[in-house]
């Protein structure tokens, strides 16, 4: 059993129960009651670790750009949104270029 709940403002309530042999009612995870446990003990998963981000981007005077970024990865480029991607050869934070075309797209893959 999954309820869904919405809520469109104001208060509400739901109780959820089972009818014992006898005929009374008693909410689920009442177990000291003689309701029915509905959850399990375990240990919830590790949250993923934070990936790599951009920290800054400037342009020089000389028109190159320089781009910072932390947490790894690796630097990848491609001239259009949509790829396709290469990665950068030897590209550490930070990062200094100079642009060749009218465009060209950056991000960080783990």
């Amino acid at each position: 059993l999954r309820p869904i709940w919405n809520e469109g403002g104001g208060g509400a309530n739901i109780e959820i129960f089972s009818v014992k042999a006898d005929g009374s009612k008693v909410l689920l995870n009442d177990a000291a009651n003689g309701g029915f446990k509905t959850y399990r003990v375990g240990t919830a998963p590790k949250k993923p670790t934070e990936g790599p981000k951009f920290t800054k981007s400037s342009r020089n005077a000389d028109g190159s750009i320089t781009l910072e970024w932390t947490g790894g990865g690796t630097l990848e480029a491609a001239a259009s949104i949509t790829g396709p991607w290469q990665a950068v050869p030897g590209a550490t934070s930070p990062y200094k270029f100079s642009p060749t075309g009218p465009q060209l797209f950056g991000r960080l893959k783990l």
